[in-house]
């Protein structure tokens, strides 16, 4: 018979919840593995082709660097639309906005991004460059929202050298 003030335990329901989080027969030290095996092939192919560059002392990847990652996971960036910025009549800018899919056409991540003639090195370029740019700039940082845990495996600064100013040969 149970006493008055006795304890009884009770299930921690925390660790329950955590599990069912989980996927099942989910291995953490699997993806890892799988992760590095990744990161070793893409600093192969990194060295081989000159796809970084340094930058204030830490190593970026050119956007070629994030597509052949992609392919490793047989994932595609691909451009949803781009359109002009105009103040005063005049474009000053273009965005972007690029998803990635799946080998089956599923969109598993998404990003915008821009590009200015108020950036260094692109004040005086024509508007296919800022476009261009523009758009580069959106299917790296796709990528990157998805991929960047197997880059910083590689060593390498998890945001693609496009994103940083001045970072790519202009």
């Amino acid at each position: 018979m149970k006493r008055l003030g006795e304890l009884k335990p009770i299930k921690d329901f925390r660790e329950e919840e955590r599990q069912a989080r989980l996927p099942q027969g989910f291995k953490p030290q699997e993806q890892i593995a799988l992760g590095q095996a990744a990161a070793d092939a893409l600093m192969d192919v990194v060295r081989r082709q000159g796809l970084s560059k340094k930058i204030e002392g830490k190593e970026y990847l050119f956007y070629e660097a994030w597509l052949t990652l992609g392919r490793f996971f047989k994932l595609t960036p691909k451009v949803e639309w781009s359109k002009p910025i105009w103040h005063e009549g005049r474009v000053i800018a273009w965005e972007a906005r690029a998803v990635v899919v799946d080998e089956e056409g599923r969109e598993v991540a998404a990003a915008e991004a821009m590009c200015g003639k108020d950036e260094k090195g692109w004040a005086k370029r024509p508007a296919y460059a800022l476009r261009s740019m523009a758009q580069t700039r959106a299917c790296a940082k796709a990528l990157r929202s998805v991929l960047s845990w197997i880059v910083v495996l590689a060593g390498f600064a998890p945001t693609p050298a496009e994103e940083i100013e001045n970072g790519a040969d202009a």
